[in-house]
């Protein structure tokens, strides 16, 4: 192998060396839109979690308003 062809296939392995830099810095770039768009969703999902959350509890104090009313109702039917 000559100089000069060993230049070539330095050259030719830079190129693949640098066109390999290229790519793993494009998929970093995808991998970390990808980890932000899942940051995103854990947001919105851990938002409607307090939403469903909060109608819960509002349900079960009215569940208990109701359960209260309809316990002094029947009490007052009983005495009547």
């Amino acid at each position: 192998m000559t100089v000069v062809d060993s230049i070539g296939e330095q050259k030719a392995t830079s190129k693949n060396i640098a066109f390999n830099l290229q790519e793993a810095a494009t998929r970093t770039t995808e991998v970390a839109a990808s980890a932000g768009e899942v940051t995103s969703r854990a947001n919105e999902i851990g938002g409607a979690s307090m939403q469903v959350l909060r109608s819960a509890e509002l349900l079960s104090e009215e569940s208990s308003r109701l359960k209260h009313e309809l316990d002094s109702f029947l009490g007052r039917i009983q005495t009547a």
